[in-house]
């Protein structure tokens, strides 16, 4: 989608990505990153991630394999990311109880003690606060992901303004092949 051409993408969030199309990365022609290389268009972007998310089961892989997952997507954008991770939880506790538990006990790694409830409520806070700093032009609501103290729950954060000022970020997209900014 992007990859192509922006369309009418204003801001990208992710939640827990994950390239190409099987955890053992045998088909690599779907792969959207070249490791080393920027994605080809410039976007403000929120990437949401976990602690366990590279935590394989016994003879199972990772549901978000390291060399797949967050840190791929943050190093390959070519316009800012922010980063929130989320200590001690897991690739599916962001869905509702119960459905998170069978997939966890047959597949992705969950710590159970840690309410799912409050990792949900740190990303609909997390997602809210970056669409509304966008599109409300109010940019100094992103000083939210400077400190993991501004969060409920245990969380490691991490920007990369490319060289803007918070200010500076605004809704909109650019592609390589057009040169031609989308902006509101």
């Amino acid at each position: 989608a992007l990859a192509d051409g922006c369309s009418i993408a204003k801001a990208l969030i992710m939640i827990d990505p994950v390239d190409g199309t099987d955890p053992f990365h045998i088909i690599t022609s779907e792969d959207l990153i070249t490791v080393g290389s920027k994605l080809p268009f410039t976007i403000p972007s929120l990437l949401l991630d976990n602690t366990l998310d590279p935590v394989g089961k016994f003879l199972e892989p990772p549901c978000a394999p390291w060399a797949l997952g967050s840190m791929r997507f943050y190093n390959a954008m070519a316009g800012p990311i922010f980063n929130v991770n989320a200590t001690g939880y897991g690739h599916v506790d962001c869905v509702n109880d119960g459905f998170s538990e069978l997939v966890s006990s047959l597949l992705c790694p969950t710590d159970t003690s840690r309410p799912n409830d409050l990792y949900r409520a740190q990303l609909a806070t997390s997602v809210t606060t970056f669409l509304g700093a966008l599109f409300n032009s109010n940019q100094n609501a992103l000083t939210l992901f400077e400190d993991a103290a501004n969060f409920n729950i245990e969380v490691t954060v991490k920007q990369d303004l490319k060289g803007l000022a918070l200010e500076d970020i605004v809704p909109g997209c650019t592609h390589a092949a057009s040169k031609l900014p989308v902006v509101i």
